[in-house]
């Protein structure tokens, strides 16, 4: 994009959005995306100590093939053998210099390091919930101040203007007043990002982000 193009942005509904009903957050520590990668970890670390522990029984497989075959020392092929074979297969685990053992305490290991990385994620998802869920109410209150000193100071510059132009009010008084409205107004968009942003944490923090294309 070259870099003399101008772009505009409609603040309007972005404001609007910001200024609306807060938004509801109900805190499921199963939505969140981190902790659902650690319990399906978890699952498969489950799933290799069975299998490990699968390894101490033994197995018995059952097999069989059934064939038909002919040899004649002509063309004519008028008779047929058939061939089958059915049996059984078994193996019982005596001694495998303790590679079964090894692999079902490595598997227990993982396990118990995993489980105590769910209970520290745990811990900390709600407070990362907490902390978001506060800076969010923290940043609507004072959008709502902001707004108002916003509109006082666009009323004292109204009021001052016409007294400017009646003659009531000197140039000094007219652009002081002016510079404390477009202080007032920058500090009001600024709160308005800080909301929105505040607005993504949380929702983040809820494991909700993508229902952010659906708030009105």
């Amino acid at each position: 994009m070259p870099g003399d193009s101008s772009i505009t942005i409609d603040t309007t509904s972005f404001t609007n959005a910001s200024e609306s009903k807060p938004v509801k957050s109900e805190f499921q520590i199963g939505n969140v995306p981190s902790y659902q990668a650690l319990m399906k970890q978890s699952e498969i670390y489950n799933q290799q100590t069975k299998l490990s522990k699968a390894q101490y029984c033994p197995t018995l497989a059952a097999f069989g093939k059934l064939g038909y075959s002919s040899y004649n020392t002509s063309s004519d092929i008028d008779k047929w053998n058939r061939m089958t074979t059915i049996g059984l297969s078994m193996s019982i685990p005596i001694y495998n210099s303790g590679v079964t053992h090894a692999k079902v305490k490595q598997s227990l290991l993982k396990q118990k390091q995993l489980d105590e990385d769910i209970l520290q994620t745990k811990d900390f998802l709600k407070v990362d919930y907490q902390n978001a869920f506060s800076e969010y109410q923290t940043a609507r209150n004072l959008l709502g101040v902001q707004r108002d000193n916003r509109e006082l100071a666009q009323k004292v510059y109204r009021q001052t203007m016409l007294q400017y132009q009646e003659g009531m009010a000197s140039l000094a008084d007219l652009l002081n007043v002016n510079s404390d409205f477009l202080q007032a107004d920058n500090s009001y968009n600024q709160q308005v990002i800080k909301c929105k942003t505040s607005e993504i944490k949380m929702l983040k923090a809820t494991g909700n982000l993508k229902n952010i294309v659906n708030i009105k």
